[in-house]
C-alpha cells in the first residue's frame, strides 16, 4: 500500500514534495478533509473524481486540516491510498 497527501490549490491538487508518488488512476480510497464552505463546491468532488477515477471518495468537513506537519484552516487536504 502507498499513500500520498495533497493540498487543494485553485485549479488543482498539489502533492506534498515529501509524499510518495502513487498511480493516481489506481488509487482505491481518497479521504478529503476541509472547510465546509470549500467542500460544498461541486467542482471539488469533480476534481477528485477526475484525478482518482477508481477511488471511493470520502469528504469530511473539519475545523482545521492537518497537512504533513502543519495544521491549517479554510483549506482542503487529501490523502490518497493506492
Amino acid at each position: 500500500m502507498k499513500t500520498a497527501i495533497y493540498s487543494y490549490q485553485p485549479g488543482g491538487l498539489q502533492r506534498h514534495h515529501l509524499s510518495q508518488e502513487i498511480n493516481e488512476a489506481a488509487a482505491g480510497l481518497v479521504l478529503c478533509f476541509g472547510a465546509k464552505a470549500l467542500l460544498q463546491d461541486k467542482n471539488v468532488f469533480l476534481l477528485l473524481k477526475n484525478k482518482f477515477p477508481s477511488a471511493t471518495i470520502a469528504l469530511c468537513s473539519t475545523a482545521g486540516e492537518i497537512y504533513h506537519t502543519e495544521v491549517l484552516d479554510h483549506t482542503i487536504t487529501v490523502t490518497a491510498v493506492e
